[in-house]
């Protein structure tokens, strides 16, 4: 009942209105096509046949399959697609295998990621405190928004925040920079919808805010040190 490309290589549509709460992805499998599973409602569990040649996770491949809780990227996969779990909110743990060069936009916006690990030998990536950090500490992509935590201290090294970083981190009431920080801009939507955050400080060391970046915050007082800010998007 999944439509597949002749050759079997590329999963195109998974039936979204399937009852089934787990498939197996067949090892001939070299994609997953953009949207494959997008809005599988019923699925829960997602595995993949021993030896699985999946190199890639097309764009919104998972986007809002809301009961998924379980998915082990096989140890094949270089690309994770824009948007390819936007929205999984049953999904708490994550794992980037070390064969992982890139990840989109948003991969995994608006989920329940409590944990984000990278197997250590990956060069691109990193994750420190269950964040998602490129390899070099420098760019911030992904907090993990289902953390219960009340605060966060991001680091000194972090030079940018990526595009929805924190988008729907509601949890949070506290962000605080390192001494020294070395930030210099923050991304569209970076802090859209955490609506339990009231106050925030921006060091001296930024120059750009990006597009809706505070956007339905719980914002009541925004400080701006004196420094080099010389870009906000509206």
């Amino acid at each position: 009942g999944v439509l597949f490309n002749k050759t079997g290589t590329i999963l195109i549509q998974y039936p979204f209105g399937n009852n089934a709460t787990s498939y197996k992805i067949p090892a001939n499998v070299e994609s997953i096509g953009n949207n494959a599973f997008e809005s599988a409602t019923k699925l829960e569990t997602v595995t993949f046949e021993a030896g699985s040649k999946l190199d890639t996770i097309g764009i919104g491949a998972f986007q809002n399959a809301s009961s998924l809780t379980s998915v082990t990227i096989p140890s094949s996969v270089t690309s994770i697609g824009a948007s390819a779990f936007n929205g999984a909110k049953g999904l708490t743990e994550i794992n980037i295998p070390a064969s992982v060069t890139s990840i989109g936009t948003s991969a995994f916006l608006r989920g329940g990621l409590t944990d984000i690990t990278v197997e250590s030998s990956n060069t691109y990536y990193t994750a420190i405190d269950n964040v998602l950090f490129n390899k070099t500490g420098t760019i911030l992509i992904q907090y993990p928004v289902g953390n219960d935590a009340t605060s966060y201290e991001i680091p000194a090294n972090v030079e940018s925040i990526g595009d929805y970083a924190f988008q729907g981190a509601t949890s949070l009431t506290t962000v605080t920079f390192e001494a020294v920080s070395k930030l210099t801009s923050i991304g569209e939507n970076a802090f859209r919808d955490t609506t339990a955050l009231t106050s925030i400080t921006i060091p001296s060391s930024v120059t750009s805010i990006g597009a809706n970046a505070f956007y339905q915050s719980g914002l009541t007082t925004v400080y701006i040190a004196n420094g080099q800010l010389t870009d906000i998007t509206s």
